[in-house]
């Protein structure tokens, strides 16, 4: 559970996060049903073929647990009826009072099963009551300790809310509060009134949370977002995507929390023993279809590139990755990944260096299919001179781009941070993807875009959310271009009238006698809290010089 304090976040609609997690095609891979006869599970039981036992005090898990987990059978045995029963009891005047289990398959002298991609799911009735907290989740065996293994929470629920579970990550820049979304039972109903399908779709670049059936997706992540470096005005807490490229083993453990866990201590009404039955676990996976091919990159000023490919992808849901290096043959990583969840055959690098050489890949990537291999190698040298003609798209804060908007460049100044709220764009004509929304660039910075058309005019659309400050007057900030104030004092709440709501601010400006625009964002007065906020700005050429002006949202 790895989780030392939670935030829980409210999901504006189901309906945002969406996606094709209900393929007819998945293989099934590998289940334990749970099938045999009554009797205690444990390490070396005839009926335990893959699972191996983490033992000893909860407190020593980091979590604010105070069970003991134990492997003699008493919690954990097979029922008979088809469920493994992890039980969580109490023996009073004892040292540690509380008992419980927890298994995993993790790869141990020849036990155990590893996974890479797929949808997991499991069929489990969970426990009801203050401080019990059952989890059915995730971690990665890389040889890393936690968080850079990387954590996928499928499910965890506490007592106290007996009608939410909740799906979360955990990884480098995001390890105590994790990147979560909880789930409603839709009819209020408590969960462990009866057995619920808990499951996660995962291929390289997208984890989805489900319940009960894999087109209920409620929770979508990728690594557009995770924030970019200089959270918090350190670079070492930048975020990373730690779940990729390395297998992942399964755990089923039923704790008691104490008074610093996330769901607090039992209380006079929690009742002992607690059950969690779990029915079965499953894993599918998907047959892979061919990779994209015929990548070719073209110059179309000094420092972009176009870039366009095909594929003959039988998966409908299929979107794209973007790899770029300054050396041939790189290795195919995180560390050159781009852009991720690109929907098209094209896209455009921007803010390249004039006369650079650079070496781009695409791989495709489906909700429900592993990753494809690389395309072929396109290589290309910038010219060192001309100006830029495509438009210019950047999600501020963001580690990857998403869709058209590429990964946070040409700033100075500020400090990054996430959030993983679905983002209500519904007044927005051409919003930006969900992912820019939740990365945000804070503080005061500047972006500067060079090498465009000296004097020309062009469309500035700045796009915010309010995230921090629910309400008129907590939040003022300004914002100038090369100088010419085009915000002053802007308030993002009372624009949207909400949190995590989408305002986009649009503007005709100028580029200068250089041919540069400098978006300076800097503190403004008469509120509480004056760091200005950015979420994503986009740079888009118009025919003619005009002055600058404010466009009617």
């Amino acid at each position: 559970m790895g989780t030392l304090k939670r935030v829980v976040f409210t999901l504006l609609t189901a309906a945002l996060m969406a996606g094709y997690a209900a393929a007819q095609e998945w293989t099934l891979v590998w289940s334990d049903e749970f099938n045999g006869p009554a009797g205690p599970f444990t390490p070396h039981s005839d009926n335990n073929l893959y699972w191996t036992f983490d033992t000893g005090a909860g407190s020593t898990f980091g979590t604010g647990e105070q069970e003991t987990m134990i492997s003699d059978g008493s919690t954990s045995y097979l029922d008979g009826n088809g469920s493994l029963v992890i039980e969580a009891y109490s023996v009073p005047g004892t040292p540690s009072r509380y008992y419980s289990g927890r298994i995993k398959t993790k790869l141990n002298g020849g036990f155990g099963q590893e996974f890479q991609y797929g949808r997991i799911e499991a069929r489990i009735q969970i426990p009801y009551g203050q401080g019990i907290w059952p989890a059915f989740w995730m971690q990665g065996d890389n040889g890393i300790g936690w968080p850079g293994n990387g954590e996928i929470d499928i499910m965890e629920n506490i007592g106290r809310e007996p009608s939410t579970v909740h799906g979360t990550i955990h990884g480098i820049g995001y390890a105590s509060t994790g990147l979560g979304f909880p789930y409603q039972s839709p009819d209020g109903t408590p969960f462990s009134a009866d057995y619920h399908v808990y499951g996660m779709v995962w291929s390289p670049f997208l984890i989805q949370y489900y319940v009960d059936d894999p087109s209920n997706v409620y929770a979508t992540f990728t690594p557009s977002d995770i924030m970019s470096p200089g959270r918090n005005g350190s670079t070492s807490t930048t975020g990373q995507w730690d779940f990729y490229n390395h297998s992942f083993y399964i755990i089923f453990d039923l704790a008691v929390g104490g008074p610093s866990a996330w769901g607090g201590a039992p209380d006079d009404t929690t009742i002992f023993p607690q059950y969690m039955n779990i029915d079965w676990v499953r894993v599918y996976q998907w047959a892979p279809w061919t990779n994209p091919t015929r990548l070719c990159a073209s110059p179309i000023s000094n420092s972009q590139v176009h870039l366009n490919w095909s594929n003959n992808t039988g998966d409908p849901s299929v979107t794209y990755n973007i790899f770029r290096s300054d050396t041939s043959g790189a290795e195919h990583s995180l560390g050159n990944l781009i852009a991720a969840n690109v929907s098209a055959n094209s896209f455009t690098d921007v803010l390249l260096t004039p006369g650079a050489t650079y070496y781009y890949q695409v791989s495709a990537t489906g909700e429900e299919s592993e990753e494809l291999g690389l395309s072929n190698e396109a290589a290309i040298t910038l010219p060192l001179t001309g100006t830029n003609i495509c438009p210019i798209a950047i999600s501020a804060g963001g580690l990857v781009g998403s869709g058209n908007f590429v990964a946070d460049t040409g700033y100075s100044g500020g400090a990054t941070n996430a959030v993983p709220n679905a983002i209500d764009v519904t007044d927005i004509s051409d919003p930006a993807p969900q992912s820019v929304y939740r990365t945000e660039r804070w503080g005061a910075f500047t972006y500067t875009i060079p090498n465009l058309t000296p004097s020309a005019s062009y469309r500035l659309r700045l796009h915010f959310i309010e995230s921090a400050f629910p309400g008129v007057g907590q939040r003022h900030f300004n914002v100038a271009v090369n100088g010419t104030p085009i915000l002053t004092n802007f308030d993002i709440y009372s624009t949207a009238g909400a949190t995590f709501k989408a305002v986009v601010e649009d503007f005709i400006v100028s580029a200068d006698d250089s041919g540069q625009l400098a978006i300076a964002f800097s503190p403004g007065s008469g509120a509480p809290h004056t760091n200005a906020t950015l979420r994503g700005l986009e740079v888009i050429p118009l025919c003619s010089p005009q002055r600058i002006r404010r466009e009617t949202r």
